[in-house]
């Protein structure tokens, strides 16, 4: 039997997603994603960072795209 994997932090996925840790949270922010009730944190399985990894896309190029919508 194998040991449980530990739960990966916000700053974890961020790396993963090529983005800064505190980008990352305004994205947990905006999408309401909730903390571990537990301890406070974001915690992340392994299995969660694909459907992370789209959302996150999504939700950068949507927020890039209304940044020059608002600049014009």
């Amino acid at each position: 039997m194998t040991a449980p994997k530990a739960p990966l932090t916000a700053r974890e996925v961020a790396e993963r997603l090529d983005t800064d840790p505190k980008t990352f949270r305004v994205f947990l922010r905006a999408t309401g994603v909730a903390k571990d009730e537990e301890t406070g944190r974001y915690v992340f399985k392994a299995s969660e960072v694909a459907k992370l990894t789209k959302a996150f896309t999504l939700w950068a190029e949507e927020r890039k795209a209304k940044k020059v919508e608002d600049d014009d």
